[in-house]
Order: structure tokens, then sequence, then C-alpha cells
């Protein structure tokens, strides 16, 4: 983020998108005026190397349905309503958390469904309320995003 903005929503709201197609740097702005986002797309050759299909999850994770989930993230002041509560389940551990997610078509719900699972993670010691402020890195296979049914 470039200017951290919360949004209390009382009438209408005008974000803007630049988006400069050669080099991918994009920018979101507040009013037209003011920058409260930027970042960098890449359209990798291949995805798949992207990943690590290998991912080490440790066996002495705790078995979490949604509600449990919802529950503790309630408990430090989130409220996830409808569409955007979207883990179905997790497995959490001390240096790790593994979960399903739901896909329904909608990015927007389904990107703030990985947010909150970072934050169910990180704040899981503190049991703090953080806002996230920036995010290094998310890869996206779309042709394997295609394939899954909401």
């Amino acid at each position: 983020y470039v200017y951290f903005t919360l949004f209390i929503f009382q009438g209408v709201l005008h974000l803007s998108i630049l988006l400069q197609r050669g080099s991918g740097l994009f920018e979101v702005l507040l009013n037209r005026t003011t920058i409260i986002l930027s970042g960098r797309i890449l359209i990798s050759e291949n995805v798949s190397q992207e990943f690590s299909k290998n991912v080490a999850v440790s066996s002495d994770l705790s078995d979490l349905s949604a509600n449990d989930v919802y529950n503790e993230l309630e408990n430090r002041g989130y409220q996830y309503k409808d569409q955007f509560r979207g883990i179905l389940n997790a497995k959490s551990g001390e240096k790790c958390c593994v979960a399903t997610v739901q896909w329904t078509g909608n990015w927007c719900s389904y990107i703030d469904s990985l947010i909150q699972l970072v934050l169910f993670s990180d704040g899981e010691d503190s049991q703090n309320l953080y806002l996230p402020s920036e995010i290094q890195q998310i890869i996206i296979d779309p042709t394997l995003q295609s394939r899954i049914k909401g």
C-alpha cells in the first residue's frame, strides 16, 4: 500500500485503476488523485514452475472447521459474512496453515479469503487484529483456475 486508507462507506467511493500494459505496473487511485495501492502484474511463460508442488506440511496440525476459523477471526475483531466466508476448513500448526478455500467465480471474495488465511495464521500467537499492509506475491494459474467448479 502506498497510502493506507480505512474506508467507512457512507456514499459513493470513486476508485480508478491505471494499468501500463507493457510493464504491468498498476496504480489504484482514490478520487482520481490519491494513489492508495501500486504494484506489478506479470504473466509467466510457464506458470507451473512458479509453484512448489511438494509443500512440506507438518503432521501435528490441528483440524479446524469453517466455523472454528471464523469464530476465531470474529473473536479478534474481524467480521466476515456471506460470500466473504470462503475458508471451508483449515489445518493449523505452529509454523504453517493449510486450508481449502471456496471458489465461486468471484475474484474479490476469493482473494479476500486467501488474505483471511494469512491474517488467521499470523495473528494466532498474539490474537491481535491485523490489517494487511503489503502483498509480496500471489501466483494464479489461470488455466488451472478456469477448471475449478464453484
